[in-house]
């Protein structure tokens, strides 16, 4: 009996390491591995930096790549006949090797821990997931809604972000340049985000003589690039490592952010932050015209509030002005910045389950008993 995990991206690889820790102990695991599932004895059989692209332009140019990849995995699955397959994330490659595999006629289980936003497009693959899994792990509370009278096997396990930080313990590694209210920047963990949002970020604020600037480095590859556009700015700012941005975001009066899970992790610890997120105009066309997505709202924490309560800016409207506007509303209303942390406090409310690696590996293991 033996269980292939695919965890395309690093957050994918981190939150399934939790879940499979404990059925590590007693089942060989094996897939689409990174660091952390290597260290609970994953095999590595494919590398996660082989998925590592970002924005549909660039994914389109690496089909061929994608294309062969997908044939290599599908191929093991099929010649090592795991009893289960849990699929993390990576919504797209998720469906499609699902669907493949049960059309070369595997018999086994098939997970996804994630739901693929459903809610946001393509209501319609709600029967592609009927039809070819067994069970979907959903991290979000509202997403169960979405498949009420579905033959699908749904169940909300909580967000692993709640459970991490409930676990972590802050301490004061981080020494500033002075004694003002911190304003942070966190750009993102690839390299495409970090040059398409630091240097927007960084004018937006290059006039706040109130604060002190301080940037969150996701990833210590991207220290050179950033330092790079941190010159280039002719700005002071002090340089927050990864281990360390929990620490910077209790501290900071206010953040500006990248669109994404850092959003959530803003606002466990009350940040009010401005969000972005450029994109270049053929992506935007792609989006809007031909995938056709339209949200009330792209921030998670937005959607889960079901009211703005981070300021947001995609693709045409991150712009310089818009940025630069919120920032002086922000550093200078301290009741905005309290009414933004309130919001902040009723999501944290509705993500309260904390228990997420426990409930999540229970449920692999009671299907994993079936059979």
């Amino acid at each position: 009996m033996t269980l292939f995990v695919i965890a395309g991206e690093t957050s994918g690889d981190a939150i399934a390491a939790k879940v499979l820790h404990s059925l590590s102990k007693s089942i060989p695991i094996e897939g689409v591995v990174g660091p952390k599932l290597k260290e609970i004895g994953a095999c590595e059989l494919f590398s996660i930096e082989s998925f590592q692209v970002m924005g549909i332009v660039d994914i389109l140019k690496s089909l061929p790549h994608f294309f062969i990849l997908f044939q290599k995995i599908k191929n093991a699955i099929l010649k090592r006949d795991p009893k289960l397959v849990l699929l993390v994330d990576n919504a797209e490659f998720s469906l499609l090797i699902a669907k493949s595999l049960r059309k070369s006629g595997y018999k086994g289980k098939i997970v996804q821990l994630v739901s693929p936003s459903i809610w946001a497009w393509r209501k319609a693959r709600i029967k592609t997931l009927e039809k070819n899994f067994d069970l979907l792990l959903s991290i979000f509370p509202f997403e169960k809604k979405y498949f009420t009278g579905s033959s699908l096997n749904v169940e909300y396990v909580g967000h692993p972000l709640i459970e991490e930080l409930s676990e972590y313990t802050l301490e004061n590694h981080i020494t500033f340049l002075n004694e003002k209210p911190i304003v942070a920047i966190f750009p993102g963990s690839r390299k495409k985000e970090t040059e398409l949002n630091l240097p927007l970020q960084l004018n937006a604020v290059k006039d706040l003589e109130t604060h002190q600037i301080a940037i969150s480095v996701a990833s210590i590859h991207l220290l050179p690039l950033i330092k790079k556009i941190l010159n280039k700015s002719g700005i002071q700012a002090t340089l927050v490592f990864p281990e360390d941005r929990f620490e910077l975001m209790n501290l900071a009066q206010f953040a500006l952010s990248k669109l994404g899970t850092i959003n959530l992790e803003l606002a466990y610890f009350e940040v009010p932050t401005i969000t972005s997120f450029p994109l270049p105009k053929v992506e935007q066309f792609l989006l809007q015209h031909i995938f056709k997505v339209f949200l009330p709202h792209y921030s998670t924490l937005n959607l889960l509030a079901e009211r703005r309560v981070f300021p947001e800016y995609i693709g045409s409207f991150a712009r310089l002005d818009n940025l630069k506007r919120e920032v002086e509303n922000f550093a200078g209303s301290p009741e905005l910045r309290e009414w933004t942390s309130s919001g902040c406090r009723i999501v944290k409310k509705l993500l309260e389950i904390n228990n997420f690696s426990t409930k999540s590996s229970e449920l692999l293991s009671n299907l994993l008993v079936e059979i």
